[in-house]
């Protein structure tokens, strides 16, 4: 709350200091000091990419903590749903928690039209990390979707990025999918024989030819809004990022970021122009005093990327 006129002219008389800032003007700035903007500076060193980080997963500086599935928190499932078999749902998601074996089948071994994997989770994840041991050699296309409000169907998601191809990378190894969590998700249950409602995202055949190799999976995460980063000075609002960058990207797509609130599960997201070096861009995202920040990098120019550069964090505080 700012001081007044007559309340720094009564702070400045009960502390009348001679050739001296007086009580009630010190106050006052510092006062105007505190209200100011600043900026938390971090430098983006080598190429970016949303391949870049542990495992593949983008973070460009802080720490996000890959949930197994299974983890008791956050109660992740991986699944197949084969419309042709008995029973249609076959759960893998021990398999998917523990690494080393090829022994995740997201898609039966005579799979069809409208087959799908399920990955689901208790609560809102924003991506998806596969590690692909077989690649698929599929005719088929494959989509992937979301549980929407409607209870008798799922709705199509398109990601941010998808290094799986939707299950049919020709590549092996970590593959990450990120998406914006979508406002209509909901929890729903996956079947009868898995107990319990989770927000689900599956990978589904649209259309479907023919299948010489399904594709296997040796390792699933989920990527939450948890982990470690950079401390927040001051509560109030991210107002802008500013990004600065030696190398520009090249000229087929923007680069898109997700700054996340790791304490309090929040994210946004920000736009960064194709092939220009500085640009600020602008948000509101809201951060409490202790609050720690990740930036992660979820599309990127696919040729030449944004590299050796810095992003400065533009806080507006809230006022005191």
């Amino acid at each position: 709350m700012a001081l007044s006129t007559d309340e720094i002219r009564r702070l400045n008389g009960m502390c009348p200091v001679a050739d001296r800032t007086q009580l009630g003007t010190l106050l006052s700035q510092i006062e105007t000091m505190l209200n100011l903007n600043y900026r938390i500076t971090v430098p983006l060193p080598g190429t970016l990419g949303a391949d870049v980080g542990a495992d593949g997963d983008g973070v460009l500086f802080g720490d996000l903590t890959h949930q197994d599935p299974g983890d008791a928190t956050y109660d992740g499932i991986v699944a197949q749903h084969y419309v042709g078999g008995t029973p249609e749902v076959t759960d893998y998601t021990a398999e998917a928690a523990s690494a080393g074996a090829n022994d995740v089948l997201p898609f039966n071994a005579t799979p069809g039209a409208l087959d799908y994997a399920a990955f689901c989770s208790a609560q809102k994840f924003f991506a998806l990390l596969v590690k692909i041991g077989t690649q698929a050699n599929m005719t088929a296309t494959t989509i992937w979707r979301y549980s929407d409000d409607d209870a008798l169907s799922f709705a199509d998601l398109t990601p941010l990025f998808d290094a799986t191809s939707a299950l049919q990378v020709a590549a092996t190894g970590w593959k990450l999918m990120a998406f914006s969590p979508p406002t209509d998700w909901v929890a729903t249950a996956l079947a009868d024989t898995i107990a319990g409602e989770r927000y689900t995202v599956i990978c589904q055949i649209s259309a479907f030819t023919s299948s010489t190799t399904e594709p296997l999976l040796s390792e699933v995460k989920f990527v939450h809004a948890v982990g470690s980063g950079i401390d927040v000075l001051h509560s109030g609002t991210v107002k802008s990022l500013i990004f600065n960058f030696n190398t520009v990207s090249g000229t087929n797509a923007d680069s898109i970021f997700l700054l996340i609130n790791v304490t309090q599960g929040t994210w946004q997201t920000y736009t960064k122009t194709k092939a220009t070096a500085f640009q600020e861009v602008t948000g509101d995202l809201a951060v409490t005093a202790g609050d720690e920040l990740v930036l992660c990098q979820v599309t990127e120019d696919g040729s030449t990327e944004f590299a050796n550069g810095s992003v400065h964090i533009e806080i507006d505080p809230t006022g005191v």
